[in-house]
């Protein structure tokens, strides 16, 4: 029993210890929303108070699992203050961080984003990204072998991927859209039970009222790959052909009913009224040619198969109908020097063939294999009309989202709406799971990226070779791949990983990544050069982390800003910046109230409309190209922002 002594004691030092929490979370206790509610709506004001900080904190706003904060961030210039966010935040959830002005975190707090409201009318679209649907059956191990070796580097929750599908057959199921379109890469490696398994869950669907329609993709027809990972290894297991592919999908866009291009699996239909999809088929498998497996991973559009298609939009452009066009790889670059990084991202002559279909009246296409949430758009050669690009992200890879487009009653306008998933029967996190998975491969991608440009690292070296000063310096960089590649790891694996995730997660301009990471660059050269150059003397590593610094930049700096910045033909007339979740498409020439413009400029600042009623703004300069409501005082337009 605690006597009254004891009991005093007791106090004094709980006083004493709750003194010392109090001053040293002082920080903590003074960073709060001027607002009560913790969930706001889409468009509406956030505002964030703090007081006690000293001079020099700074207040960082992270949205959802980004590693990089959103550009607006405030300096605290004083104790007390109220930070109102100028940005319009998009929905999600999102953590405010309040750090030192070594950028050590003190505090936090979370608020989150409402989705913005479906809208009413007209139709809705939605797009699933590359399922890659790998039947469980196939997984009798997943602690062998070959079923590690076969999941090393990959971005795929492959074990999860029949558990991830089902989810979102029950999420379509209940938001009940007009239509749903998968681009390809229905499964993991084309096995025919990976197939069935797709298509019992895809009737679920048409069971229900919702149709369906599906194109091939490179992991989809005559996959060598295709195999039975068991706990001693891996066997072959039966793939499908073209044909096949068309039987099993019959109900899901490949009924009679439909145009079939006869060399391949390209098809026309009507899904909708007064809207048609052209799905086309790039696949390059070994029944068309192909003797390399790696060249399964590249996309190719015949000539014959172009035809048809071009003759099919031009049809439908007669008949004053709207176009919506699928291919499995994409057809344009997403960032500058995609071509180079990612070769077998986008399918062979794609900008010529997206400039062509834009001539042709194609105004949307949608395409998925590199599993990232990207819009970009490109301008005909003839016509001067825009096609935009919507590559969506793979349901099993990070970030697992969906697409859901709105087309108007007069098939004049799509807006793009992108959604995530949360949550599946078998996985209460599914994004930060998939993040994991991201993490986990990191280590075999910087080791292949590290294995790629071996060649070129060692050409500046030998540049230098020759100076008595830097005699040697040849002989300090390993030989063994494997070593170099984790000192590669230690060096820039931080960075890389910055780089990765917020390209993944789209809208990079959003971030103030690009100084970020180009600065960081920097201190990471500086890194690797005392790890590779350990037995040179300071100066001698400060030249050469200099020299590596530049030719980096000099190698890949238009890339990174590219990347970053989300802008495509950086610093060219035909330099894009296109919203990668959210946007609005004009489908047909809009004649009645439009006008171009660049910048309106005004005494009072403009609110932003989209043709919903979604307030996205008063910055006109942040705008990608897209319809919009100006209001400006008691006067309003819309405009057509080129």
């Amino acid at each position: 029993m605690i006597n009254k002594k004891m009991r005093h004691l007791l106090r004094m030092a709980m006083s004493t210890l709750c003194l010392f929490v109090a001053i040293g979370t002082a920080h903590a206790q003074q960073l709060s929303l001027a607002s009560e509610k913790t969930i706001f709506e889409p468009g509406e004001q956030v505002a964030i108070r703090y007081a006690g900080a000293a001079k020099g904190d700074q207040i960082m706003i992270y949205h959802d699992l980004a590693m990089l904060p959103i550009k607006e961030s405030c300096k605290v210039e004083n104790g007390d203050g109220l930070f109102e966010v100028p940005a319009v935040l998009q929905p999600g959830g999102y953590t405010v961080v309040l750090a030192d002005s070594q950028g050590q975190k003190i505090t936090s707090l979370w608020f989150s984003v409402g989705e913005y409201p479906q809208k009413e009318g007209g139709k809705r679209i939605l797009v699933i990204g590359d399922p890659h649907v790998m039947d469980p059956s196939l997984i009798e191990s997943t602690e062998s072998s070959a079923y590690q070796l076969m999941i090393e580097g990959s971005r795929k929750l492959l074990a999860e991927s029949a558990d991830i599908f089902k989810a979102y057959i029950d999420t379509i199921k209940i938001l009940k859209p007009d239509l749903v379109i998968i681009p390809g890469d229905m499964t993991n490696d084309g096995e025919w039970v990976s197939h069935q398994l797709v298509v019992s869950y895809l009737q679920q669907l048409a069971d229900a009222g919702i149709p369906t329609l599906v194109i091939p993709g490179n992991h989809d027809m005559e996959n060598p790959s295709a195999r039975v990972y068991t706990a001693t290894g891996s066997v072959p297991v039966e793939t499908i052909t073209p044909e096949q592919f068309a039987q099993i999908y019959r109900n899901f866009g490949y009924g009679p009913q439909v145009d079939r291009e006869p060399t391949s699996l390209t098809y026309s239909c009507e899904p909708l009224e007064g809207i048609v999809f052209i799905g086309i088929d790039d696949c390059r498998i070994k029944s068309r040619g192909i003797s390399s497996w790696n060249d399964y991973e590249y996309g190719r559009i015949t000539p014959a198969t172009l035809e048809w298609v071009l003759e099919r939009l031009d049809r439908a452009v007669e008949e004053k109908k709207a176009v919506i066009v699928a291919v499995h790889h994409q057809l344009l670059c997403h960032y500058d020097g995609q071509e180079t990084l990612m070769p077998s991202a986008a399918t062979e002559n794609g900008e010529q063939i997206a400039r062509l279909l834009a001539d042709h009246g194609a105004r949307v296409v949608l395409t998925g294999h590199m599993h990232i949430p990207g819009i970009s758009r490109l301008q005909g050669t003839e016509s001067g009309d825009f096609i935009t690009e919507i590559t969506s992200s793979s349901t099993v890879s990070y970030p697992s989202q969906y697409r859901m487009l709105y087309v108007s009653d007069d098939r004049k306008v799509m807006q793009v709406d992108t959604r995530y998933l949360h949550t599946t029967p078998q996985i209460s996190q599914l994004q930060e799971k998939a993040r994991q998975k991201v993490d986990a491969t990191l280590d075999a991608s910087i080791a292949s990226l590290t294995g790629s440009y071996i060649s070129t690292f060692n050409q500046m070296l030998e540049q230098f070779a020759y100076i008595p000063e830097f005699a040697g310096i040849l002989e300090d960089v390993p030989s063994d791949p494997d070593s170099l590649a984790a000192i590669a790891n230690k060096a820039f694996g931080e960075t890389i990983r910055k780089v990765l995730f917020t390209h993944f997660e789209g809208n990079e301009n959003l971030k103030d990544a690009s100084s970020i990471i180009i600065s960081q660059l920097e201190k990471d050269c500086e890194k690797a050069c005392e790890l590779v150059f350990d037995h040179q003397d300071e100066t001698t590593r400060a030249f050469l982390a200099s020299t590596l610094y530049i030719y980096m930049l000099e190698k890949g700096e238009k890339t990174i800003k590219s990347m970053l910045s989300d802008i495509t033909h950086l610093g060219t007339s035909e330099a894009d910046q296109t919203d990668d979740l959210y946007t609005t498409i004009a489908l047909a020439d809009i004649d009645l109230g439009i006008c171009e413009v660049d910048v309106i400029s005004d005494q009072a600042a403009p609110r932003i409309y989209l043709l919903s009623g979604q307030y996205v703004g008063s910055d006109m300069q942040r705008l990608p190209r897209g319809i919009y409501v100006i209001r400006q005082g008691s006067e309003s337009k819309k405009v057509l922002v080129k």
